[in-house]
C-alpha cells in the first residue's frame, strides 16, 4: 500500500474540542436533514465520464 500522507499536524486537546463544538453545533442547525433509504440512494445519479471533469472542477471553487 502506498503511504503518501502529507498531514503532519497533531491536534491539540483544545483544537479537538472546538472541533467537536463545531461539530456539534452543525448537528443542531441541520437537524432538518434526513438519511436516504437504499432505494433512494440508488435512484440517484452517478458521475459519468462525461461531467466528472465538471464536477472535479465544482469541487475546487472553493478553498
Amino acid at each position: 500500500m502506498n503511504e503518501n500522507n502529507r498531514i503532519s499536524k497533531v491536534l491539540t486537546r483544545e483544537e479537538i474540542t472546538s472541533i467537536q463544538h463545531c461539530l456539534t453545533t452543525l448537528q443542531c442547525e441541520l437537524d432538518f436533514l434526513q438519511n436516504l433509504t437504499p432505494s433512494e440512494r440508488k435512484n440517484l445519479p452517478k458521475i459519468n465520464s462525461a461531467n466528472k471533469i465538471f464536477a472535479e472542477d465544482s469541487m475546487h471553487i472553493y478553498p
